[in-house]
């Protein structure tokens, strides 16, 4: 559980808005810095494959 950014009640982590005062709470996006850090790993395993072969 988080805390409402306003009023301080407990919010649950994947809720939009606060129960007790309606403020809309930020969302957490995690799913692109996942990809970039596949996507970058992805590239460094290719160019170290290129430098060996």
């Amino acid at each position: 559980m988080t805390k409402c950014l306003i009023c301080g009640a407990e919010v649950g982590r994947s809720a939009s808005h606060c129960k007790s005062c309606g403020t809309v709470q930020p969302q957490r996006r995690t799913g692109g810095t996942i990809a970039l850090a596949i996507l970058v790993g992805g590239l460094a395993v290719a160019a170290l494959a290129a430098i060996l072969l």
